[in-house]
This record gives structure tokens, C-alpha cells and sequence, in this order.
């Protein structure tokens, strides 16, 4: 059939078509003559091959682009570069071929499928089944898209010989040949990692291989292991910190206790307190949350670039602690004035050989690592004389330290052990960043103000760190009517 040609079919348009285009100035008619000529329309496409790799090409240049470098963009280009297979299908590729705000649009839904961390972990449970398939030379890394059964048995058969791999691998202390085995619930990881990459990156069915159902099922059984849970950090532990943290007056163990006291007020995670907007938590006047932080010096918003479950710019909402030792801003600024962080909250240490000394690196562009930071925390705990004492009894809980002792501890304080000052569970999940998954509908209702906020979570805080909640004028008032009927009745 051959082709349209577009200006004869505008122009061969109604009456009434030909006269809106008469109140065109000529000008802009000779624009419309220009854009329409047979030249730039009658054009033979490329062939569809080229016109696929082309686009596909296209969108991995735009996914290394160094805007979106702190994107899960630069690993999704690598997955398409060493896979070799397109997330798009080849009618969407010819479709789309030219059409810059599709290619803008795609680019940008690549780029946030999910946080960069998640891709990159996901990422390595996919290059083991890539490598896997490129050692025997298999060339099929996904079930058929066509309804055949006979190439869904070879897939099928494929995977699960991979599977028993990793299962082999898994119970034999895994990758890096531990004593016992994985967990079940790193071994099933596996395969929900690669289902992620195969869903939302290439946009394909997920695997769903019953050998793959019954290998989780044995695994599970055989394998199972009661769960460990975190020592949890208490106030008495912070209150025993910051008691030696005067005595001893050394910057490592000074900077521990100002990790501390951030992390644990702001129930965070470690990978929290890596990703703190340096920029946004120093100053700022935020066109939702305001001035921070609060000119009336109720509260300061810590800001983090990412949380675990929750993409892009979110903030917690710290109360102001009136005892400078115990405040969260107080810690942070102090660590802003001694180390000049700009990027990264927490400076790189190096350790003195044989030694619990650590000296910390002034360099903006060094940072601390976890495994550095976990060594300095254990020793400050050693140091302060807790590294043997626990105060919650829990058969299942580590006795050694971990840095997701700050988050636990803070829940523990707050709903566990708070009494009377126990706060509600819709305010913990607003205050630490916790996914409400099906409940979020119920706690979500928690719509109080910032300083509603704060006052809430504030009181448990005081009682945990051995502090007494300063009275308001309305509190002294109530307080001296009822000495006044004490004196009448005596």
C-alpha cells in the first residue's frame, strides 16, 4: 500500500476546515506549508530491526544520564546493556520511534521502579541466573512470552536446575561458606529478587515454577531457625553513654554518642542516617513543612534523601530536648562544626592498631562505613560497661550490639515500656517511616500537626532518658489552686 502523503490529505479537508485555516496569517500558513512538505513525510521507515535497537539503545543512553545518577537508573541501563533484551515490546518500539516525550516519559518510569539499593540487591540475585544461563548457553532468560506449553517445560525445566543450585549452595552456608546454613528467608530471597527485576524492569510474567514453590517449602522446613532480634538501645544505655562520654572526652566516642542519641530519637535505621539531607536538616523553609527548624524552638526536621519505605524527600519530626546533651539538633550541629560535613553526616574513622582509639578523617568527600561505625559502637559499649547487660528478657534477641539497636530500642521505650506516657502505634509508624501495608488506611487518620506531633512522642522520650517534663503556665496554675485547698483543709 503505499504511503499517505499527509499534505494532500489535509488540504483535500471540508468547507468548514478550509475556512478556520483561513484565519491564519500568512505567516503562519507558511509555516504549515513548510512542516508538510512531501519531503520530510514521505519518508521510507527503517527497517523494523534497526528502528528496535535503535530505540532500545536510546533508552539506555538516556538511563546514563549523570542527572540520574542517584536513581536506580544507571543499574536498570547496565541490567538492559548485559542482558541484551528490551523492556519494551517491538510494536512499542516501532510505535514510539522519534517521539522525544516517550522516550522522556519511559526514561523517567525506569529510573523509580524501585529505590537504588533494592535494584542493586535484586540486581545480583538476576546476574547469578544470567551467568548460570550463559555458562550452558541457554538463551531464553524468560518464561515465552507465546502460548507454548513445550517451550514453557524447557523454561520451567531450566530455572529449576538453577534453583537446586542455589539450594545446594543455600544450605551449605551460601556464597561465603558460613558454618550452617542460609536462612530460608535468604534462600526464597533469591527468587523474589529475580521475579522483581523480571517485573518491573522487563516488564514479563513472573516465574511462578512449582519446583521452585516445593524447593521453598523443604527449605523452609528443614532449615528453619528461631529469629533474632536486635538488642534494644534504652535510655538507661543513652543516659550511661552520655555520663561517659564527659568522663572519657574523646572525639570517637563523642561522635558515637551523637549518632546515638540522632538514630535513636528519630528511629532510625542505618542506611537512615547514611542518606540525611546534610542541606535540608541544617536550615530550611520547606513549602509543606515550614520553617526549619521551628522558630518557637518546639521541634527540628531531620530530612532523608531516601528511607526504606519511602522514596525521595522525607522528614522526621523531632522534638527539641531542653537538655542540650539529650538534643538530637544539638548533636547534629555539633558534628556539622567539628567534622565540616556537607555530604555525609558521619566522617570516616581509622583505627589505632590494638587499640579502642579511632581518629576520625576530615576529608568531606570520606565517609564512615557500616562495619566501622558497628566496631566503634560495640567498643563505646564495652567502654561504658553494657556490653554484657541487657534490661529486656527475650530468648530470641542478640546479646551482641548491632546499629539496628537505635530503632528497636527507641519502640521499646516508647510503646513498650512508656506506661502511661505510651504512644499510639499510628504515631510510632509516622515517626520512624514504617510501612503501614494493610493498615494504612486505619493509621493513616493520623492527621495531627507537627507540634501535636512532637508533644506527643516527647513525653516518652523525657521519662526514657531519666528527665522531667517541664510544667506549662497552665499546669503551675492548676498545680498552686490545689496547694491552695490542701493548706484550707488542714
Amino acid at each position: 500500500m503505499p504511503l499517505i502523503n499527509v499534505r494532500d490529505a489535509v488540504f483535500s479537508s471540508s468547507d468548514e476546515e478550509e475556512e478556520e485555516t483561513a484565519f491564519l496569517s500568512s505567516g503562519d500558513a507558511e509555516e504549515e506549508e513548510e512542516q508538510l512538505t512531501p519531503e520530510n513525510v514521505d519518508k521510507t521507515p527503517p527497517p523494523p530491526e534497526q528502528t528496535n535497537t535503535t530505540t532500545t539503545n536510546s533508552l539506555i543512553q538516556s538511563l546514563q544520564s549523570p542527572l540520574l545518577v542517584n536513581t536506580s537508573a544507571p543499574i536498570v541501563a547496565e541490567l538492559l546493556t548485559t542482558t541484551d533484551f528490551s523492556p519494551l515490546s517491538v510494536e512499542l518500539q516501532q510505535a514510539m520511534a522519534g517521539d522525544q516525550v516517550v522516550m522522556s516519559v519511559l526514561t523517567e518510569c525506569f529510573s523509580n521502579q524501585e529505590r537504588k539499593s533494592s535494584i542493586a540487591q535484586y540486581g545480583r540475585f538476576w546476574k547469578r541466573w544470567a551467568d548460570f544461563c550463559l555458562a550452558r548457553q541457554w538463551d531464553n532468560l524468560f518464561p515465552p512470552r507465546e502460548n507454548d506449553s513445550h517451550k514453557r517445560e524447557v523454561f520451567d525445566a531450566r530455572f529449576g536446575i538453577f534453583a537446586c543450585h542455589e539450594y545446594s549452595k543455600a544450605k551449605n552456608g551460601g556464597r561465603n561458606k558460613k558454618t550452617r546454613a542460609n536462612t530460608p528467608e535468604t534462600f526464597s530471597q533469591i527468587f523474589q529478587g529475580i521475579d522483581h527485576i523480571v517485573t518491573k524492569i522487563f516488564n514479563r510474567q513472573k516465574m511462578d515454577i512449582p519446583l521452585v514453590r516445593s524447593l521453598n517449602t523443604s527449605y523452609r522446613l528443614k532449615y528453619s531457625r528461631p529469629t533474632r532480634k536486635a538488642r534494644p538501645l534504652l535510655g538507661i544505655h543513652i543516659q550511661k553513654l552520655v555520663k561517659v562520654e564527659a568522663i572519657l572526652n574523646q572525639d570517637w566516642f563523642t561522635c558515637v554518642v551523637d549518632v546515638v542519641i540522632i538514630a535513636w530519637m528519630a528511629a532510625g535505621r542505618w542506611s537512615c542516617m547514611d542518606n540525611i539531607n546534610m542541606k535540608k536538616s541544617t536550615s530550611d523553609v520547606d513549602d509543606t513543612m515550614g520553617i526549619n527548624p521551628d522558630p518557637k524552638e518546639k521541634y527540628w526536621l531531620l530530612w532523608w534523601n531516601n528511607r526504606k519505605n519511602k522514596n525521595g524527600l522525607t522528614c522526621t519530626e523531632l522534638p527539641i530536648v531542653q537538655d542540650k546533651r539529650f538534643d538530637p539538633r544539638t548533636r547534629f550541629m555539633s558534628m556539622l562544626t567539628r567534622y565540616k560535613r556537607t555530604k555525609k553526616l558521619i566522617p570516616r574513622f581509622t583505627k589505632v592498631q590494638n587499640k579502642d582509639l579511632w581518629n576520625a578523617d576530615t576529608s568531606p568527600e570520606k565517609s564512615c562505613t557500616y562495619n566501622s561505625f558497628l566496631g566503634m559502637f560495640r567498643a563505646a559499649m564495652k567502654i561504658a560497661g553494657l556490653e554484657n547487660v541487657c534490661d529486656v528478657t527475650d530468648k530470641a534477641m542478640l546479646m551482641e550490639w548491632s546499629l539496628h539497636a537505635f530503632r528497636r530500642g527507641f519502640v521499646t521505650e516508647v510503646r513498650g515500656r512508656g506506661g502511661k506516657h505510651s504512644v499510639y502505634i499510628e504515631t510510632i509508624a509516622r515517626h520512624g517511616g514504617w510501612s503501614y501495608e494493610s493498615t494504612e488506611t486505619i493509621l493513616g487518620y493520623n492527621s495531627v500537626t507537627t507540634t501535636d506531633h512532637v508533644n506527643m512522642v516527647l513525653p516518652a522520650i523525657l521519662k526514657a532518658l531519666g528527665q522531667e517534663e517541664e510544667p506549662t503556665t497552665a499546669d503551675e496554675t492548676v498545680e498552686r489552686r490545689r496547694s491552695k485547698r490542701r493548706r484550707r483543709d488542714i
